[in-house]
């Protein structure tokens, strides 16, 4: 019996693994944690503030001036929980800039964490969760250790 691998084989399995891991960029809203795929993010910056356009949504906040791009804001928490946020509770926020098939968007969240690799599949499906109006945005769930952290679906996010 021949216990040895090829090479070949090796490869295989290494690019298996490979495209079962995507990076995602986790951030904290309302002590939630969630993530979002880094293939879209083009930066992150401090929240300052923002110019009010009348006749929009309420989580549509207004306008920023980025490097010379006028970039729409939306607060996430609102727009997942249907509810108002508090805009401006004494702490400074981050946005997460986002490029979504050219659009360029701002995503104002409490703070930004870090950068994780997730094993595609370790995610679960997020029916299993009962979060309120979130399950809207969310496609699964990574449970990493004991910390649940909740993947967002951009796509609806940003439609």
């Amino acid at each position: 019996m021949n216990n040895n691998i090829s090479d070949e084989e090796v490869s295989k399995c290494n690019e298996s693994n490979y495209n079962n891991i995507d990076k995602h960029i986790t951030f904290s809203i309302d002590a939630k944690v969630y993530c979002l795929s880094v293939s879209i993010v083009r930066s992150i910056v401090m929240f300052k503030g923002y110019t009010s356009v009348p006749n929009l949504p309420s989580y549509y906040k207004g306008l920023i001036n980025l490097r010379g791009d006028i970039v729409p804001i939306i607060d996430l928490f609102e727009k997942m929980n249907g509810n108002i946020g508090i805009l401006n509770n004494g702490k400074e926020r981050c946005l997460i800039v986002v490029d979504y098939l050219g659009d360029i968007v701002g995503l104002i969240v409490d703070y930004v964490l870090e950068v994780i690799d997730i094993d595609k599949s370790k995610i679960v499906h997020y029916s299993d969760y009962d979060m309120d109006n979130v399950h809207n945005y969310i496609t699964g769930v990574f449970k990493d250790s004991e910390d649940k952290k909740f993947i967002l679906d951009y796509k609806k996010i940003l439609k």
